[in-house]
């Protein structure tokens, strides 16, 4: 941008804006002209272009509806001097939810659990079994803490090798295959174990110490042992987000099984899991800028 020119820009913005905001426009203005040499011929697809690129790198919202305030104050001045006739983006307004989507970089790889069920401790030789077919239920068929504490023994179908999860509030019922390195562990539990902790006529699958239906806080001071086994965080919700996230990104399974497999109500549930391929959105963001603002004369 020529000197007489920013000049002008900033004489417009210090008579309308306050200092800081004007000094901050100024700063946009001129980084867009620079990109921009034709920037007064510009039409609104070509903005909208370049704050989508912005947003390919990262930018926040935020940052993008300060760079668009100034971009409209640019083209506001245009007008005031009769250097165009129509502001491109008068009726432009960015507006974005937050992110509902995981954060990946947290979750645990289907390694990791797989320590878990191999090393996770137990403060008593009689729960050993127990706890192994806890951490297997959560990482092997991605069940929540309630979910858990509510099965009866009455779900579990040795013999198919299946466990049936009850429907509750949030999520459906299904019935999902077992591994076949949890029917040891569930063997034992069931014919031995739990035997000890309970009368056979107790309905519910996973007892605690004192033979009762375990509580949710029970469940989650099971997993709180395994805390500092990874940088991560380890939960019962962690282990869960992180099966459902390795059944549809690793193993590839088709988001309407994976949703059936969770039990998930809506899809919507399920697609916020799916890792997006920034890399390839950058990409074809910047080729759409180039084909459409090196057209522009």
């Amino acid at each position: 941008m020529n000197t007489q020119l920013k000049s002008k820009i900033e004489k417009y913005l210090f008579e309308r804006y306050t200092y800081q905001t004007a000094q901050s426009y100024l700063y946009t203005i001129t980084r867009f002209i620079e990109r921009h040499p034709n920037a007064h011929q510009l039409k609104l697809r070509a903005i909208e272009l370049y704050l989508a690129q912005l947003k390919g790198q990262k930018h926040t919202i935020s940052y993008r509806n300060v760079t668009l305030s100034a971009i409209k104050a640019f083209y506001d001045f245009l007008i005031d001097k009769n250097k165009i006739q129509t502001h491109p983006c008068k009726s432009l307004f960015l507006s974005e939810k937050k992110p509902s989507g995981k954060n990946f970089n947290d979750m645990l790889t289907m390694e990791e659990m797989e320590t878990l069920f191999s090393v996770l401790p137990s403060r008593y030789k009689c729960t050993l079994n127990r706890n192994k077919v806890i951490i297997g239920l959560l990482i092997y068929q991605g069940i929540t803490s309630q979910e858990l504490i509510n099965l009866k023994l009455q779900h579990l179908n040795l013999d198919e090798g299946t466990i049936y999860i009850s429907p509750s509030s949030k999520n459906r019922s299904r019935t999902l295959s077992l591994k076949p390195r949890q029917i040891t562990p569930l063997i034992n539990y069931v014919n031995t174990e739990r035997e000890k902790l309970t009368h056979d006529k107790y309905p519910y699958l996973i007892v605690s110490m004192r033979g009762m239906k375990m509580t949710v806080d029970s469940l989650h001071s099971i997993i709180d042992r395994m805390q500092g086994a990874f940088d991560k965080n380890i939960s019962p919700k962690q282990i869960r987000q992180s099966v459902i996230n390795y059944w549809l990104n690793k193993r590839k399974i088709p988001l309407e099984d994976v949703q059936t497999m969770a039990g998930h109500r809506y899809p919507s549930s399920t697609e916020k899991y799916i890792q997006k391929d920034t890399t390839k959105q950058r990409e074809v963001i910047n080729r759409l800028c180039d084909d459409i603002l090196g057209g522009v004369k």
